[in-house]
């Protein structure tokens, strides 16, 4: 029996009801419900989840929790959408935010002062060459409930399924550092050489006055100064209205947790072109299983999306994991349901090949953006299950891109979250 192949994506599966009494919180990734703030007096500016069609509420989707790795930042990902029929497939009414609540730094001039006040530690040439701990490391970051284990480190037996492995490499926090330098010490000053047999004084040697290069540093630096001048400031940030309040009441569908675990394939990716009679029966298992047999997927959308590479891909892909509602995969590539409609024509090339770049820019700090997760049909099952008249939800994929640089928006204070509207991109039925 051959092994199923381990991929970089996360998925995310439906593992029950959630509410406070089966310990929900803002740490948790769920589907569903209402959202939940990584500080209770910090919520969203309300606008967020407003349509941008009906103006109404928006049900919300989807919270994830997901802090990046290397980083000690509080980190949600919200995504909305309108239940109304009439705004279905129009822009605005799909929308998806960014919360970051800030963790606390030390400022590198107080590790500085903290490193002169250890006590000298004597260093032989043998400690010299021992690695040691990185001295301005941070604390430890909340587990990512997206991050994956190292699978080449060794385990621990106090480490959380879903956080990421320590460093393997890493060298004992206890080794002494090699570079510290005795008290009261030119840090910068050159070590002594070894003793060696004294030689006849050698006439010494003046160093290259500035005169050897005076020119070109100087006019450098005043050319530097003057293109400074002379570039304009960047624009004053726009002001903001006040955030809309969050209301005391709004829609929403039932909750559920979603279990995050690595996508496993049965073997890697086929490349071979199918047949076309496979094409349409791999479609209709898989959107079967989707959508729990939806009646609205006939044999002519079959026919016209059977001619579609990507959604062949598309579907052979979500038919090895039919239940998935979330994938995750920051800085990766999103699985398309389509290359013929908008957002396909505008993130695919003609050869169709995934073109990050098209992602529009992060319009707070001009950083890209990276695709970072998106919602899948199986979801629409989910949130629908108990809703009597089917709202009627059209969406089949909702893409998700957040600013590489995870900015904050100008402005948010110390300690408190900031919020920011992200891009999102949807494929309709």
């Amino acid at each position: 029996m051959a092994s199923k192949i381990k991929t970089s994506v996360l998925l995310g599966y439906p593992d029950g009801p959630a509410s406070a009494e089966t310990g929900l919180d803002q740490y948790c990734t769920f589907i569903g419900g209402e959202p939940l703030w990584l500080t209770p007096n910090t919520p969203v500016d309300a606008r967020y989840a407003q349509c941008g069609v009906c103006n109404s509420y928006m049900n919300l989707l989807l919270q994830a929790y997901a802090p990046i790795e290397g980083s000690n930042d509080e980190r949600v990902i919200y995504v909305w959408g309108c239940a109304q029929k009439a705004c279905q497939k129009r822009p605005g009414s799909v929308k998806a935010a960014r919360a970051v609540l800030r963790g606390e730094r030390l400022p590198e001039i107080e590790n500085l002062q903290i490193e002169e006040e250890e006590p000298e530690v004597p260093i032989s040439p043998a400690s010299a060459l021992t690695p040691v701990a990185n001295p301005f490391a941070m604390t430890a970051p909340a587990a990512n409930p997206f991050a994956v284990a190292n699978p080449f480190s060794a385990p621990s037996a106090s480490a959380s399924p879903f956080g990421g492995a320590s460093n393997p490499f890493a060298a004992p926090a206890s080794a002494p550092n090699p570079f510290a330098s005795p008290a009261g010490a030119n840090p910068f000053a050159a070590a002594p050489a070894p003793s060696k047999p004294k030689k006849a004084p050698q006439p010494k040697v003046t160093p290259p006055t500035t005169t050897s290069k005076p020119a070109v540093s100087a006019s450098t630096r005043s050319f530097a100064a003057i293109a400074k001048q002379n570039i304009p400031p960047p624009p004053p940030p726009k002001p903001r209205d006040p955030p809309l309040p969050w209301p005391e009441t709004v829609p929403s569908y039932p909750c559920q947790y979603l279990f995050i675990t690595p996508e496993t394939l049965k073997s890697a990716p086929q490349k071979a072109k199918a047949p076309k009679d496979r094409i349409e029966e791999l479609a209709k298992e898989a959107v079967a299983d989707m959508k729990n047999g939806a009646e609205e997927w006939g044999g002519e959308k079959y026919e016209s999306s059977a001619l579609d590479k990507v959604f062949k891909t598309f579907t052979e892909r979500v038919a090895e994991n039919p239940e998935q509602c979330v994938r995750y995969e920051r800085s990766g590539a999103p699985l398309f349901f389509s290359s013929k409609d908008a957002v396909g024509k505008q993130l695919l090339t003609e050869d169709r090949a995934y073109n990050p770049s098209a992602i529009p820019a992060c319009p707070h700090c001009r950083s890209p953006r990276v695709f970072e997760l998106q919602v899948m049909p199986h979801a629409v099952a989910i949130l629908e299950e108990d809703v009597i008249l089917n709202a009627g939800l059209e969406w089949c994929v909702i893409l998700v891109a957040t600013c590489l640089g995870d900015c904050s928006p100008s402005g948010m204070e110390d300690g408190g979250v900031g919020y920011t509207e992200e891009w999102v991109a949807v494929q309709w039925e």
